[in-house]
Protein backbone atom coordinates (compact mmCIF):
# COMPACT_ATOMS: atom_id res chain seq x y z
CA UNK A 1 0.00 0.00 0.00
CA UNK A 2 2.35 2.43 0.81
CA UNK A 3 4.46 2.05 -2.68
CA UNK A 4 1.11 2.84 -4.22
CA UNK A 5 0.48 5.59 -2.35
CA UNK A 6 4.14 6.60 -2.69
CA UNK A 7 3.72 6.72 -6.69
CA UNK A 8 0.26 8.35 -6.55
CA UNK A 9 2.09 11.21 -4.29
CA UNK A 10 4.95 11.40 -6.67
CA UNK A 11 2.14 11.90 -9.69
CA UNK A 12 0.48 15.01 -7.92
CA UNK A 13 3.41 16.80 -7.13
CA UNK A 14 4.45 16.40 -11.06
CA UNK A 15 1.51 17.53 -12.25
CA UNK A 16 0.68 20.12 -9.25
CA UNK A 17 -2.59 18.30 -8.23
CA UNK A 18 -3.30 19.37 -5.16
CA UNK A 19 -6.74 18.69 -4.23
CA UNK A 20 -5.39 15.11 -5.23
CA UNK A 21 -2.79 14.96 -3.01
CA UNK A 22 -4.98 16.65 0.01
CA UNK A 23 -6.85 13.19 -0.40
CA UNK A 24 -3.93 11.09 -0.75
CA UNK A 25 -2.52 12.98 2.33
CA UNK A 26 -5.66 11.85 4.34
CA UNK A 27 -5.66 8.56 3.35
CA UNK A 28 -1.71 8.32 4.66
CA UNK A 29 -3.44 9.69 8.12
CA UNK A 30 -6.13 7.06 8.51
CA UNK A 31 -3.74 4.38 7.66
CA UNK A 32 -1.42 5.01 10.56
CA UNK A 33 1.57 5.61 8.10
CA UNK A 34 1.66 9.49 8.92
CA UNK A 35 5.20 8.94 10.52
CA UNK A 36 6.52 6.85 7.59
CA UNK A 37 9.69 8.78 6.42
CA UNK A 38 9.32 7.63 2.88
CA UNK A 39 5.39 8.93 2.76
CA UNK A 40 6.05 12.19 4.71
CA UNK A 41 9.13 13.12 2.02
CA UNK A 42 6.86 12.65 -0.80
CA UNK A 43 4.50 15.03 0.91
CA UNK A 44 7.10 17.76 1.73
CA UNK A 45 7.63 17.64 -1.66
CA UNK A 46 4.12 17.44 -2.91
CA UNK A 47 3.14 20.82 -0.90
CA UNK A 48 6.21 22.45 -1.80
CA UNK A 49 5.72 22.06 -5.37
CA UNK A 50 1.87 23.22 -5.18
CA UNK A 51 3.36 26.48 -2.73
CA UNK A 52 1.91 25.30 0.13
CA UNK A 53 5.21 25.42 2.11
CA UNK A 54 3.79 26.09 5.52
CA UNK A 55 1.91 22.99 4.82
CA UNK A 56 5.10 21.30 3.79
CA UNK A 57 7.32 23.10 7.07
CA UNK A 58 3.97 21.61 8.95
CA UNK A 59 4.59 17.73 7.79
CA UNK A 60 8.93 18.33 8.39
CA UNK A 61 8.04 19.04 12.06
CA UNK A 62 5.97 16.48 12.93
CA UNK A 63 8.54 14.14 11.33
CA UNK A 64 10.25 11.46 14.23
CA UNK A 65 12.44 10.48 12.40
CA UNK A 66 14.12 12.65 9.28
CA UNK A 67 16.90 11.67 5.93
CA UNK A 68 18.88 13.75 3.97
CA UNK A 69 15.90 13.85 1.51
CA UNK A 70 13.73 15.67 4.05
CA UNK A 71 16.33 18.16 4.78
CA UNK A 72 17.24 18.58 0.71
CA UNK A 73 13.13 19.12 0.21
CA UNK A 74 12.76 21.18 3.22
CA UNK A 75 15.49 23.04 1.92
CA UNK A 76 14.92 23.35 -1.55
CA UNK A 77 11.18 24.10 -1.26
CA UNK A 78 11.87 26.99 1.22
CA UNK A 79 14.19 28.45 -1.44
CA UNK A 80 12.51 27.91 -4.52
CA UNK A 81 9.17 29.59 -2.41
CA UNK A 82 10.82 32.96 -1.66
CA UNK A 83 11.70 32.27 1.86
CA UNK A 84 15.65 32.06 1.71
CA UNK A 85 16.19 32.65 4.91
CA UNK A 86 14.83 29.95 6.27
CA UNK A 87 16.34 27.62 4.10
CA UNK A 88 19.43 28.93 5.25
CA UNK A 89 18.53 28.57 8.73
CA UNK A 90 17.38 24.80 7.95
CA UNK A 91 20.67 24.17 6.53
CA UNK A 92 22.63 25.84 9.55
CA UNK A 93 20.21 23.16 11.97
CA UNK A 94 21.92 20.36 9.86
CA UNK A 95 22.23 17.41 12.32
CA UNK A 96 25.17 15.63 10.05
CA UNK A 97 26.77 16.40 6.74
CA UNK A 98 25.18 17.79 3.96
CA UNK A 99 24.80 15.90 0.31
CA UNK A 100 25.23 17.44 -2.77
CA UNK A 101 21.77 18.42 -3.20
CA UNK A 102 21.28 20.10 0.17
CA UNK A 103 24.03 22.10 -0.97
CA UNK A 104 23.07 22.70 -3.70
CA UNK A 105 19.42 24.01 -2.25
CA UNK A 106 21.33 26.07 -0.02
CA UNK A 107 24.04 28.01 -2.05
CA UNK A 108 20.53 28.54 -4.23
CA UNK A 109 19.08 30.02 -1.18
CA UNK A 110 22.23 32.52 -0.79
CA UNK A 111 22.26 33.46 -4.14
CA UNK A 112 18.48 34.78 -4.11
CA UNK A 113 19.62 36.95 -0.98
CA UNK A 114 22.85 37.75 -2.56
CA UNK A 115 24.61 36.62 0.54
CA UNK A 116 28.30 36.68 0.07
CA UNK A 117 29.46 35.71 3.62
CA UNK A 118 26.70 33.03 4.03
CA UNK A 119 27.63 31.43 0.75
CA UNK A 120 31.67 31.66 1.09
CA UNK A 121 30.87 29.95 4.50
CA UNK A 122 28.96 26.66 2.46
CA UNK A 123 31.75 27.02 -0.26
CA UNK A 124 34.33 26.12 1.74
CA UNK A 125 32.40 23.50 3.12
CA UNK A 126 31.69 21.76 0.11
CA UNK A 127 35.47 21.87 -0.62
CA UNK A 128 36.00 20.08 2.89
CA UNK A 129 33.14 17.62 1.75
CA UNK A 130 34.75 17.36 -1.73
CA UNK A 131 31.42 17.84 -3.51
CA UNK A 132 32.91 20.72 -5.58
CA UNK A 133 33.52 18.58 -8.34
CA UNK A 134 29.76 17.56 -8.62
CA UNK A 135 28.08 19.19 -11.43
CA UNK A 136 25.02 20.76 -9.81
CA UNK A 137 26.73 21.93 -6.92
CA UNK A 138 29.41 23.37 -8.98
CA UNK A 139 26.75 25.06 -11.52
CA UNK A 140 24.78 26.44 -8.60
CA UNK A 141 28.05 27.90 -7.05
CA UNK A 142 28.67 29.45 -9.99
CA UNK A 143 25.13 30.84 -10.38
CA UNK A 144 25.89 32.15 -7.13
CA UNK A 145 28.68 34.41 -7.52
CA UNK A 146 27.55 35.70 -10.70
CA UNK A 147 24.62 37.09 -8.58
CA UNK A 148 26.52 38.62 -6.03
CA UNK A 149 28.65 40.60 -9.01
CA UNK A 150 31.76 38.05 -8.22
CA UNK A 151 32.33 37.01 -12.33
CA UNK A 152 35.97 36.28 -11.70
CA UNK A 153 35.54 33.86 -8.95
CA UNK A 154 32.37 32.44 -10.66
CA UNK A 155 35.08 31.83 -14.14
CA UNK A 156 37.62 30.54 -11.95
CA UNK A 157 35.15 27.56 -10.90
CA UNK A 158 33.99 27.12 -14.56
CA UNK A 159 37.63 27.24 -15.56
CA UNK A 160 38.39 24.41 -12.74
CA UNK A 161 36.04 21.79 -14.42
CA UNK A 162 37.02 18.74 -15.75
CA UNK A 163 34.50 19.02 -18.50
CA UNK A 164 31.86 21.86 -18.36
CA UNK A 165 27.94 20.43 -19.47
CA UNK A 166 25.52 22.44 -21.17
CA UNK A 167 23.82 23.91 -18.14
CA UNK A 168 27.71 25.26 -16.89
CA UNK A 169 27.95 26.99 -19.60
CA UNK A 170 24.72 28.67 -19.61
CA UNK A 171 24.41 29.48 -16.28
CA UNK A 172 28.42 31.46 -17.47
CA UNK A 173 26.87 32.57 -20.50
CA UNK A 174 24.01 34.48 -18.82
CA UNK A 175 25.71 35.78 -15.57
CA UNK A 176 28.56 37.31 -17.96
CA UNK A 177 25.49 39.23 -19.61
CA UNK A 178 24.36 39.78 -16.44
CA UNK A 179 27.71 41.74 -15.33
CA UNK A 180 28.06 43.31 -18.11
CA UNK A 181 30.68 41.52 -19.84
CA UNK A 182 28.68 40.65 -23.33
CA UNK A 183 31.41 40.49 -25.25
CA UNK A 184 33.02 37.77 -23.08
CA UNK A 185 29.50 36.12 -23.07
CA UNK A 186 29.52 35.70 -26.73
CA UNK A 187 33.20 34.60 -27.08
CA UNK A 188 32.14 31.87 -24.70
CA UNK A 189 29.20 30.63 -26.11
CA UNK A 190 31.88 30.52 -29.18
CA UNK A 191 33.61 27.81 -27.74
CA UNK A 192 30.76 26.20 -26.53
CA UNK A 193 30.26 25.35 -29.89
CA UNK A 194 33.52 24.78 -30.76
CA UNK A 195 33.46 21.63 -28.48
CA UNK A 196 30.45 19.76 -29.81
CA UNK A 197 27.69 21.05 -27.30
CA UNK A 198 24.38 21.65 -29.14
CA UNK A 199 22.61 25.05 -27.42
CA UNK A 200 19.36 24.85 -26.30
CA UNK A 201 16.42 27.18 -25.39
CA UNK A 202 18.57 28.29 -22.09
CA UNK A 203 21.87 28.96 -24.46
CA UNK A 204 19.95 30.60 -26.64
CA UNK A 205 17.97 32.76 -24.60
CA UNK A 206 20.54 33.40 -22.66
CA UNK A 207 22.97 34.98 -25.40
CA UNK A 208 20.00 36.93 -26.28
CA UNK A 209 20.11 38.33 -23.17
CA UNK A 210 23.90 39.34 -23.30
CA UNK A 211 22.60 41.56 -27.22
CA UNK A 212 20.03 43.02 -25.77
CA UNK A 213 21.93 44.95 -23.01
CA UNK A 214 24.33 46.11 -25.98
CA UNK A 215 24.03 49.62 -26.99
CA UNK A 216 20.27 50.26 -29.34
CA UNK A 217 22.42 51.47 -32.15
CA UNK A 218 24.84 48.67 -32.41
CA UNK A 219 24.74 47.50 -35.92
CA UNK A 220 26.76 44.63 -34.62
CA UNK A 221 24.32 43.80 -31.72
CA UNK A 222 21.53 43.44 -34.35
CA UNK A 223 23.39 40.88 -37.07
CA UNK A 224 24.09 38.66 -33.68
CA UNK A 225 20.61 38.50 -33.32
CA UNK A 226 20.15 37.66 -37.28
CA UNK A 227 22.60 34.98 -36.41
CA UNK A 228 21.30 33.38 -33.45
CA UNK A 229 17.43 33.56 -35.22
CA UNK A 230 19.23 31.28 -38.13
CA UNK A 231 20.48 29.04 -35.37
CA UNK A 232 17.36 28.70 -33.61
CA UNK A 233 15.61 28.00 -36.81
CA UNK A 234 18.18 25.40 -37.67
CA UNK A 235 17.58 23.75 -33.86
CA UNK A 236 14.11 24.24 -33.99
CA UNK A 237 13.37 26.44 -31.56
CA UNK A 238 12.26 29.46 -32.95
CA UNK A 239 8.57 29.17 -32.62
CA UNK A 240 8.41 28.10 -29.00
CA UNK A 241 7.30 30.96 -26.94
CA UNK A 242 10.28 31.18 -24.78
CA UNK A 243 13.09 31.72 -27.30
CA UNK A 244 11.24 33.92 -29.82
CA UNK A 245 9.99 36.26 -27.48
CA UNK A 246 13.68 36.72 -26.40
CA UNK A 247 14.38 37.22 -30.30
CA UNK A 248 11.34 39.58 -30.39
CA UNK A 249 12.30 41.56 -27.88
CA UNK A 250 15.93 41.89 -29.00
CA UNK A 251 14.51 43.02 -32.70
CA UNK A 252 12.34 45.52 -30.48
CA UNK A 253 15.42 47.14 -29.16
CA UNK A 254 18.04 47.33 -32.25
CA UNK A 255 15.15 49.09 -34.46
CA UNK A 256 13.89 46.27 -36.84
CA UNK A 257 10.02 45.99 -36.50
CA UNK A 258 9.32 43.90 -39.62
CA UNK A 259 11.95 41.29 -38.56
CA UNK A 260 9.69 41.11 -35.00
CA UNK A 261 6.54 41.07 -36.84
CA UNK A 262 7.76 37.90 -39.30
CA UNK A 263 9.27 36.46 -35.44
CA UNK A 264 5.80 37.07 -33.84
CA UNK A 265 3.58 35.83 -36.33
CA UNK A 266 5.65 32.27 -36.62
CA UNK A 267 5.62 31.43 -32.47
CA UNK A 268 3.42 28.57 -31.81
CA UNK A 269 1.43 28.91 -28.53
CA UNK A 270 1.82 32.58 -27.76
CA UNK A 271 1.63 33.79 -24.07
CA UNK A 272 0.75 37.19 -22.46
CA UNK A 273 4.72 37.91 -23.09
CA UNK A 274 4.43 37.20 -26.44
CA UNK A 275 1.83 39.70 -27.06
CA UNK A 276 3.31 42.44 -24.81
CA UNK A 277 6.50 42.44 -26.21
CA UNK A 278 5.35 42.59 -29.82
CA UNK A 279 2.70 45.10 -28.42
CA UNK A 280 5.75 47.53 -27.16
CA UNK A 281 7.71 47.08 -29.97
CA UNK A 282 4.56 48.59 -32.18
CA UNK A 283 4.32 51.36 -29.76
CA UNK A 284 8.60 51.75 -29.71
CA UNK A 285 8.28 52.07 -33.47
CA UNK A 286 5.01 54.58 -33.77
CA UNK A 287 3.12 51.56 -35.20
CA UNK A 288 0.11 52.55 -32.47
CA UNK A 289 -2.72 51.29 -34.76
CA UNK A 290 -0.98 48.02 -34.74
CA UNK A 291 -0.12 47.97 -31.45
CA UNK A 292 -4.08 48.11 -31.42
CA UNK A 293 -4.36 45.43 -33.43
CA UNK A 294 -2.66 42.78 -31.34
CA UNK A 295 -4.06 43.65 -28.74
CA UNK A 296 -7.01 42.84 -29.79
CA UNK A 297 -5.89 39.03 -30.40
CA UNK A 298 -5.29 38.75 -27.08
CA UNK A 299 -8.00 36.31 -24.42
CA UNK A 300 -5.85 37.19 -21.52
CA UNK A 301 -4.31 40.27 -20.62
CA UNK A 302 -2.39 41.72 -17.58
CA UNK A 303 -1.16 45.06 -16.01
CA UNK A 304 1.44 45.57 -18.51
CA UNK A 305 -0.59 44.30 -21.82
CA UNK A 306 -3.55 47.34 -20.17
CA UNK A 307 -0.69 49.58 -20.30
CA UNK A 308 1.06 48.94 -23.76
CA UNK A 309 -2.27 48.97 -25.45
CA UNK A 310 -3.27 52.70 -23.74
CA UNK A 311 -0.26 53.86 -24.32
CA UNK A 312 -0.88 53.52 -28.10
CA UNK A 313 -4.49 54.59 -28.03
CA UNK A 314 -2.74 57.60 -26.40
CA UNK A 315 -0.06 58.18 -28.92
CA UNK A 316 -3.17 58.15 -31.61
CA UNK A 317 -5.20 61.07 -29.57
CA UNK A 318 -8.37 57.97 -29.71
CA UNK A 319 -10.39 58.45 -26.71
CA UNK A 320 -12.73 56.18 -28.02
CA UNK A 321 -10.17 53.26 -28.00
CA UNK A 322 -9.22 54.58 -24.50
CA UNK A 323 -12.59 54.12 -23.53
CA UNK A 324 -12.94 50.56 -25.09
CA UNK A 325 -9.89 49.73 -23.17
CA UNK A 326 -10.91 51.57 -19.64
CA UNK A 327 -14.10 49.27 -19.85
CA UNK A 328 -12.27 46.11 -20.54
CA UNK A 329 -9.83 46.93 -17.30
CA UNK A 330 -13.07 47.54 -15.09
CA UNK A 331 -14.56 44.27 -15.97
CA UNK A 332 -11.20 42.38 -15.58
CA UNK A 333 -11.01 43.35 -12.27
CA UNK A 334 -7.59 43.40 -10.82
CA UNK A 335 -5.84 44.99 -13.41
CA UNK A 336 -7.68 48.52 -11.98
CA UNK A 337 -5.95 48.38 -8.89
CA UNK A 338 -2.68 48.45 -10.50
CA UNK A 339 -1.23 51.87 -10.19
CA UNK A 340 0.68 51.51 -13.20
CA UNK A 341 -2.72 50.96 -15.64
CA UNK A 342 -4.20 53.82 -13.65
CA UNK A 343 -1.65 55.73 -14.70
CA UNK A 344 -1.68 54.68 -18.09
CA UNK A 345 -5.30 55.55 -17.84
CA UNK A 346 -5.04 58.76 -16.71
CA UNK A 347 -2.60 59.83 -19.77
CA UNK A 348 -4.83 58.76 -22.79
CA UNK A 349 -7.74 60.98 -21.23
CA UNK A 350 -5.19 63.76 -20.75
CA UNK A 351 -3.63 63.47 -24.18
CA UNK A 352 -7.27 62.84 -25.84
CA UNK A 353 -8.14 66.43 -24.01
CA UNK A 354 -10.77 64.83 -21.21
CA UNK A 355 -8.83 66.03 -18.62
CA UNK A 356 -12.16 65.77 -16.25
CA UNK A 357 -12.13 62.19 -16.51
CA UNK A 358 -7.94 62.22 -16.04
CA UNK A 359 -8.86 63.98 -12.48
CA UNK A 360 -11.67 61.31 -11.76
CA UNK A 361 -8.77 58.45 -11.83
CA UNK A 362 -6.24 60.56 -10.15
CA UNK A 363 -8.65 61.22 -7.15
CA UNK A 364 -9.32 57.11 -7.40
CA UNK A 365 -5.79 56.00 -6.96
CA UNK A 366 -5.24 54.48 -3.70
CA UNK A 367 -1.63 54.73 -3.68
CA UNK A 368 -0.69 57.22 -5.93
CA UNK A 369 3.05 57.26 -6.84
CA UNK A 370 5.34 59.96 -8.16
CA UNK A 371 4.68 59.06 -11.72
CA UNK A 372 0.64 59.80 -11.18
CA UNK A 373 1.75 63.73 -9.94
CA UNK A 374 3.64 63.84 -12.81
CA UNK A 375 0.99 62.70 -15.03
CA UNK A 376 -2.13 65.36 -13.56
CA UNK A 377 0.47 67.95 -13.37
CA UNK A 378 1.51 67.68 -17.17
CA UNK A 379 -1.67 67.61 -18.21
CA UNK A 380 -3.09 70.43 -15.91
CA UNK A 381 -0.28 72.19 -18.43
CA UNK A 382 -1.11 70.62 -21.49
CA UNK A 383 -5.01 72.16 -20.69
CA UNK A 384 -3.78 75.58 -19.59
CA UNK A 385 -4.54 74.86 -15.57
CA UNK A 386 -1.67 76.64 -14.50
CA UNK A 387 -3.20 77.12 -10.89
CA UNK A 388 -4.69 73.92 -10.90
CA UNK A 389 -0.80 72.22 -11.28
CA UNK A 390 0.51 74.87 -8.70
CA UNK A 391 -2.32 72.99 -5.92
CA UNK A 392 -1.43 69.70 -7.23
CA UNK A 393 2.51 70.27 -6.66
CA UNK A 394 1.03 71.77 -2.90
CA UNK A 395 -0.83 68.65 -2.29
CA UNK A 396 2.04 66.20 -3.73
CA UNK A 397 4.49 67.75 -0.84
CA UNK A 398 1.54 67.78 2.12
CA UNK A 399 1.52 64.07 1.15
CA UNK A 400 5.65 63.98 1.63
CA UNK A 401 6.59 63.14 -1.92
CA UNK A 402 9.36 65.28 -3.26
CA UNK A 403 9.39 66.43 -6.73
CA UNK A 404 11.54 65.42 -9.49
CA UNK A 405 12.87 66.89 -12.51
CA UNK A 406 9.53 65.65 -14.77
CA UNK A 407 7.25 67.25 -12.06
CA UNK A 408 9.19 70.52 -12.03
CA UNK A 409 9.09 70.38 -16.09
CA UNK A 410 5.27 69.89 -15.93
CA UNK A 411 4.94 72.87 -13.45
CA UNK A 412 7.10 74.84 -15.52
CA UNK A 413 4.83 74.02 -18.80
CA UNK A 414 2.27 74.43 -16.67
CA UNK A 415 3.04 78.01 -15.71
CA UNK A 416 4.23 79.09 -19.62
CA UNK A 417 0.70 77.57 -20.86
CA UNK A 418 -1.36 79.49 -18.44
CA UNK A 419 0.91 82.63 -18.85
CA UNK A 420 1.84 82.78 -15.29
CA UNK A 421 5.31 84.10 -15.41
CA UNK A 422 5.74 85.21 -11.88
CA UNK A 423 5.04 82.23 -10.81
CA UNK A 424 6.98 80.09 -12.68
CA UNK A 425 9.80 82.08 -12.21
CA UNK A 426 9.16 82.07 -8.43
CA UNK A 427 9.25 78.05 -9.20
CA UNK A 428 12.69 78.56 -11.04
CA UNK A 429 14.15 81.24 -7.86
CA UNK A 430 13.22 78.00 -5.32
CA UNK A 431 14.72 75.15 -7.48
CA UNK A 432 18.48 77.04 -7.50
CA UNK A 433 21.29 74.69 -8.46
CA UNK A 434 18.76 71.88 -8.82
CA UNK A 435 17.64 73.64 -12.42
CA UNK A 436 18.58 70.97 -15.84
CA UNK A 437 18.65 71.77 -19.02
CA UNK A 438 15.06 70.51 -19.94
CA UNK A 439 14.17 73.41 -17.01
CA UNK A 440 15.90 75.93 -18.66
CA UNK A 441 13.83 75.23 -22.03
CA UNK A 442 10.55 74.80 -20.25
CA UNK A 443 11.88 79.27 -18.36
CA UNK A 444 12.88 80.45 -22.49
CA UNK A 445 9.51 78.90 -23.31
CA UNK A 446 7.66 80.59 -20.48
CA UNK A 447 9.53 84.37 -21.38
CA UNK A 448 8.99 84.08 -25.00
CA UNK A 449 5.00 83.03 -24.82
CA UNK A 450 4.71 86.18 -22.35
CA UNK A 451 6.86 88.52 -24.75
CA UNK A 452 9.42 88.92 -23.01
CA UNK A 453 11.86 87.92 -25.64
CA UNK A 454 14.94 89.55 -25.23
CA UNK A 455 14.90 88.19 -21.31
CA UNK A 456 14.30 84.66 -22.93
CA UNK A 457 17.58 85.50 -25.85
CA UNK A 458 19.87 86.37 -23.20
CA UNK A 459 18.56 82.94 -20.83
CA UNK A 460 19.80 81.30 -23.97
CA UNK A 461 22.59 82.60 -24.66
CA UNK A 462 24.48 82.34 -21.00
CA UNK A 463 23.00 79.32 -20.60
CA UNK A 464 23.62 75.11 -21.04
CA UNK A 465 21.15 75.62 -24.16
CA UNK A 466 23.05 77.96 -26.98
CA UNK A 467 23.58 74.66 -28.97
CA UNK A 468 19.96 73.33 -29.01
CA UNK A 469 18.58 74.16 -32.13
CA UNK A 470 15.00 73.13 -30.67
CA UNK A 471 14.84 75.83 -28.59
CA UNK A 472 15.81 78.50 -30.58
CA UNK A 473 12.93 77.23 -32.56
CA UNK A 474 10.33 77.64 -29.76
CA UNK A 475 11.64 81.04 -28.76
CA UNK A 476 11.11 81.82 -33.03
CA UNK A 477 7.55 80.95 -32.82
CA UNK A 478 7.62 83.11 -30.02
CA UNK A 479 8.57 85.67 -32.13
CA UNK A 480 5.95 85.11 -34.40
CA UNK A 481 3.38 85.33 -32.53
CA UNK A 482 4.70 88.33 -30.53
CA UNK A 483 5.34 89.97 -34.44
CA UNK A 484 9.15 90.95 -33.57
CA UNK A 485 10.92 91.56 -36.22
CA UNK A 486 14.08 92.15 -34.66
CA UNK A 487 14.72 89.45 -32.38
CA UNK A 488 12.89 87.36 -34.87
CA UNK A 489 16.07 87.98 -37.53
CA UNK A 490 18.64 87.29 -34.92
CA UNK A 491 17.40 84.03 -33.82
CA UNK A 492 17.18 82.89 -37.71
CA UNK A 493 20.34 83.59 -37.77
CA UNK A 494 21.35 81.21 -34.86
CA UNK A 495 18.88 78.59 -35.81
CA UNK A 496 20.96 78.43 -39.95
CA UNK A 497 23.97 78.24 -38.02
CA UNK A 498 22.69 75.39 -35.53
CA UNK A 499 20.58 73.83 -38.34
CA UNK A 500 21.37 74.24 -41.60
CA UNK A 501 19.72 71.69 -43.15
CA UNK A 502 16.31 72.52 -41.77
CA UNK A 503 13.45 74.09 -43.63
CA UNK A 504 11.68 75.03 -40.43
CA UNK A 505 13.67 79.03 -39.71
CA UNK A 506 12.45 79.75 -43.45
CA UNK A 507 8.86 78.61 -42.74
CA UNK A 508 8.77 80.58 -39.21
CA UNK A 509 10.29 83.76 -40.72
CA UNK A 510 8.20 84.09 -43.84
CA UNK A 511 5.16 83.34 -41.48
CA UNK A 512 6.66 85.96 -39.10
CA UNK A 513 7.00 88.19 -42.21
CA UNK A 514 3.88 87.52 -43.47
CA UNK A 515 1.97 88.82 -40.40
CA UNK A 516 3.91 92.03 -39.81
CA UNK A 517 1.98 92.20 -43.98
CA UNK A 518 5.65 92.51 -45.62
CA UNK A 519 4.60 90.10 -48.19
CA UNK A 520 7.71 91.30 -50.30
CA UNK A 521 10.37 89.49 -47.85
CA UNK A 522 8.05 86.53 -47.01
CA UNK A 523 8.09 85.44 -50.85
CA UNK A 524 11.70 86.22 -50.13
CA UNK A 525 12.25 83.90 -47.48
CA UNK A 526 10.05 81.17 -49.17
CA UNK A 527 12.86 82.06 -52.54
CA UNK A 528 15.60 81.13 -50.68
CA UNK A 529 14.03 78.13 -49.08
CA UNK A 530 13.22 76.77 -52.78
CA UNK A 531 16.92 77.85 -54.00
CA UNK A 532 18.32 76.07 -50.72
CA UNK A 533 16.80 72.39 -51.79
CA UNK A 534 15.08 72.19 -48.45
CA UNK A 535 11.52 70.35 -48.51
CA UNK A 536 9.18 71.21 -45.91
CA UNK A 537 7.71 67.65 -43.94
CA UNK A 538 4.25 68.13 -44.96
CA UNK A 539 1.56 68.34 -42.28
CA UNK A 540 -1.43 66.30 -41.49
CA UNK A 541 -4.59 66.06 -40.12
CA UNK A 542 -6.14 62.72 -38.30
CA UNK A 543 -9.76 62.02 -38.52
CA UNK A 544 -11.44 59.31 -36.50
CA UNK A 545 -14.49 57.75 -37.70
CA UNK A 546 -16.35 54.98 -36.43
CA UNK A 547 -13.27 53.65 -34.80
CA UNK A 548 -10.63 54.08 -37.98
CA UNK A 549 -8.51 56.48 -38.12
CA UNK A 550 -7.73 58.60 -41.04
CA UNK A 551 -4.86 60.58 -42.10
CA UNK A 552 -4.93 63.54 -44.20
CA UNK A 553 -2.03 65.59 -46.20
CA UNK A 554 -2.02 68.15 -48.45
CA UNK A 555 -2.10 67.98 -51.91
CA UNK A 556 -2.27 63.53 -51.20
CA UNK A 557 -4.95 62.52 -53.53
CA UNK A 558 -4.49 58.63 -52.49
CA UNK A 559 -7.66 58.58 -49.75
CA UNK A 560 -9.51 55.75 -51.46
CA UNK A 561 -12.48 57.88 -50.92
CA UNK A 562 -11.61 61.31 -52.42
CA UNK A 563 -14.20 62.11 -54.46
CA UNK A 564 -16.61 62.21 -52.05
CA UNK A 565 -14.47 64.14 -49.60
CA UNK A 566 -14.16 66.51 -52.57
CA UNK A 567 -17.82 66.51 -53.46
CA UNK A 568 -18.67 66.98 -50.04
CA UNK A 569 -16.48 70.28 -49.48
CA UNK A 570 -17.51 71.74 -52.94
CA UNK A 571 -20.82 71.64 -51.57
CA UNK A 572 -19.88 72.94 -48.32
CA UNK A 573 -18.34 75.92 -49.89
CA UNK A 574 -20.59 76.55 -52.11
CA UNK A 575 -23.42 76.71 -48.74
CA UNK A 576 -20.82 79.06 -47.21
CA UNK A 577 -20.79 81.56 -49.88
CA UNK A 578 -24.78 81.94 -49.99
CA UNK A 579 -25.61 85.32 -48.29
Amino acid sequence: MRHGISSLLHLCAKSGDLRRGLRLHAAVITSGQASDVILSNHLINLYARCGRISIAHHVFGGMPERNMVSWSLIISGCDRAGRAPEAIALFTELPCSANEFIYAGAISACAHLLDLQAGLQIHSRVLRTGHGAVSFVSNSLISFYMKCSRPVDAMQIFCNLPAPNLVAYNTMIAGLADNSQFQQSLNLFRVMNRRGLVADHFSLVALLGAIQEEDEASSLSLTSCFLIHCLAIKLGLDRSAFVGNAILAVYSKQGAPEEAESVFLFIEGKDTISYNTYMACCSRHGDHAGALSVFRGMKEADGFSFSCVLAAAAGLASVNHGKQVHARVLRAGAPYEDVAVQNALMNVYVKCGEIGCAETIFRGISEKNLVSWNTMIAGCGYHGKGRRALELLKEMAEEGLHPDSCTLSGVLAACSHAGMVEEGRAIVDAMGSRLGAEHLSAIVDLLGRAGRLEEAESYLKEGVLGEDWVVWGSLLSSCRLHGDMAAGRRVVERLMELQPASSSPYVLMASLYALSGRWGEAAGVRQLLKGSGLKKEPGHSLIEVDGVLDRFLVGDFSHPRFRDIKDTLDSLNQIARKP
